[in-house]
């Protein structure tokens, strides 16, 4: 059994304003995992904001906990490789 929740885009909706308002991430920087388990693109803007435009009622596939800590865990080993520690 699946317990994933699909999400349904509302109109203004970015990958990061899901990541940091959805009650079961809250975490902008979860945004990309979201993009990875939706085959969506990672790449940014010069800025760092992603690049995919989402629209109205598309159906994206939200992490579950064990997919967010994995995530964060490989985060963190590029952090540390990043800064040496």
């Amino acid at each position: 059994l699946d317990d994933r929740v699909i999400y349904s885009c509302r109109l203004g909706d970015t990958l990061r304003s899901i990541a940091l308002r959805h009650p079961l991430l809250k975490d902008v920087n979860l945004w990309k995992l979201i993009a990875e388990l939706n085959n969506l693109s990672t790449e940014t803007d010069d800025e760092g904001y992603p690049i995919v435009k989402l629209s109205r009622n598309m159906k994206l596939r939200l992490p579950l906990a064990h997919e967010i800590e994995e995530f964060n865990n490989r985060a963190q080993k590029k952090r540390r490789a990043r800064t040496g520690e």
